[in-house]
């Protein structure tokens, strides 16, 4: 069973991002943050934890240096380009998170796997929530970027005001809270559903139309 999900664990490296950290040449428009992928779901809990660790702080500190003076990007395209970075790495980190925690064969990496979503989730949070990012972002002249990155910016700053950054800090701080709420009762709901061992038996005719090696297997 392990060898199979390492296999499964290859396959979903491609779909999740780069395989290594590598320098970004001049001019390249992918960003400055490569983000691990899916091979870290092959590797111990604590190996898996302390890259989450380090992709969050990474993500942080790209999404801080927006509300620095001195610090933040000079230009409109590499600002939008540093926070599009952080983010996407918070999601890469999000997502081979909640795949270890639903198909990972072992207990001690799921829950290491939930740990590191719950963290994940709660910097999402807290920077959909964040003021000070959404204004840098929503003062930004866009005029004369392309169309779909106008369109990309307008997305983004919606995204801000859903999910009630403009709303007062008693608010933000229940809506902080019923997050955190939800990420937990999300993940209880799936482990009630990835750790059922009940079956259902089924008359041969039943499974008429499958794949021929999913009935011989079944």
């Amino acid at each position: 069973m392990r060898s199979s999900f390492v296999i499964v664990a290859v396959m979903f490296a491609g779909c999740l991002g780069t395989s290594a950290r590598t320098p970004v040449r001049a001019g390249d428009t992918r960003g400055l943050l490569a983000p691990e992928a899916g091979r870290l779901l092959a590797t111990s809990p604590e190996h898996f934890m302390e890259a989450c660790r380090r992709d969050i702080q990474e993500a942080r500190g790209a999404v801080a240096r927006l509300t620095t003076p001195g610090a933040r990007p000079v230009t409109t395209e590499a600002l939008l380009t540093t926070y599009d970075d952080a983010m996407a790495l918070l999601d890469d980190t999000v997502g081979r998170s909640g795949i270890g925690a639903n198909v990972h064969p072992d207990a001690a990496f799921r829950a290491a796997a939930e740990r590191c979503e719950q963290a994940v989730e709660r910097v999402r949070t807290d920077i959909s929530l964040d003021r000070r990012v959404y204004d840098v972002l929503a003062a930004l002249d866009v005029t004369r970027q392309d169309a779909v990155t106008r369109r990309w910016v307008a997305k983004v700053l919606r995204g801000f005001q859903r999910a009630g950054v403009n709303r007062d800090e008693a608010t933000r701080e229940r809506v902080r809270m019923l997050q955190e709420e939800l990420i937990v009762l999300g993940q209880e709901f799936n482990r009630h559903i990835h750790e059922d061992v009940r079956h259902l038996d089924v008359a041969p005719s039943a499974l008429a139309g499958l794949p021929e090696d999913y009935v011989r297997t079944h």
